[in-house]
């Protein structure tokens, strides 16, 4: 029987908990996405070889991003609003692909008594703030040009976890380790993007 993988997200949770959510954090969504998500989970756990990974707020190649717009906008000298009252852990696209590789790796030693659900992100948590601001430092442009607003002033389509950021402890016992920090990946991606030397 082959080995299902299915990608979740940090939004099944209701980001009230004010640290980082574990695997064994019971979801609590706040929107119609959050909640096809948990449906989704529970269908791929059914699956005698289902598990499911939640990564956060991905950036890398294949269709534009947050941290994208940012690099696109200071290099113009342009504004940038970014919520400062939403936290999350940045998640580097090649660094998941990189670590689901390795959980694919671990398991294939064995599948007994492997947890079910995995935390895939880069380590620590930032804010939208934050992180636009990395990015504007790593690029040696103006920090003020980050503006920070609020979620509850934007005329946002869904209701968003203010805090949201992940712990990989089941992660870190398969393998033996968690993702680099956020930030480390963040100039990874800079560099390989020849953003940044």
């Amino acid at each position: 029987q082959p080995l299902l993988l299915a990608l979740s997200t940090d939004y099944v949770f209701d980001g009230r908990k004010g640290r980082p959510y574990d695997e064994e954090d019971a979801p609590n969504p706040l929107s119609t996405y959050g909640r096809t998500k948990v449906a989704g989970e529970r269908l791929a756990r059914r699956y005698a070889k289902g598990y499911v990974i939640r990564p956060s707020t991905l950036f890398g190649t294949g269709r534009v991003n947050f941290c994208e717009t940012v690099v696109q906008r200071v290099q113009r000298g342009e504004p940038v609003e970014a919520f400062a009252d939403q936290t999350t852990s940045p998640t580097y696209t090649a660094d998941l692909a990189e670590g689901i590789e390795a959980l694919i790796t671990a398991m294939g030693t064995s599948l007994r008594n492997r947890p079910r659900l995995y935390h895939m992100t880069n380590a620590g948590s930032a804010t939208r703030v934050d992180f636009a601001k990395r990015v504007a430092a790593w690029l040696n442009q103006d920090g003020s040009l980050i503006r920070a607003v609020a979620m509850r002033d934007q005329h946002l389509s869904a209701p968003r976890p203010a805090y949201s950021a992940l712990a990989s402890r089941h992660l870190a016992h398969v393998i033996g380790r968690t993702l680099r920090p956020w930030d480390d990946a963040l100039h990874a991606y800079l560099r390989a993007q020849h953003w940044i030397n």
